[in-house]
């Protein structure tokens, strides 16, 4: 069998139906899933003084923070 691809360092994919992309990723294509992260909420939305925002956390424990302005 002659190799495809010779690295690949990273995949990432954005979904609306997570399960599906996974069998699609693993079933169809063949290729396993390694590792998977992501962000959770951490607090909020709050209101702001120039509209609401909200604290996430990223998988290191790193505080992000999105805005929305009006």
């Amino acid at each position: 069998m002659i190799a495809v691809f010779e690295r690949c360092s990273f995949v990432s994919l954005t979904t609306s139906d997570l399960g599906r992309a996974k069998r699609f990723w693993v079933e169809a294509l063949g290729f396993p899933i390694i590792e998977t992260r992501g962000i959770a909420a951490d607090r909020g939305p709050l209101a702001g003084r120039k509209g609401e925002y909200a604290h996430l956390r990223d998988p290191d424990g790193r505080v992000v923070i999105v805005t929305e302005f009006d």
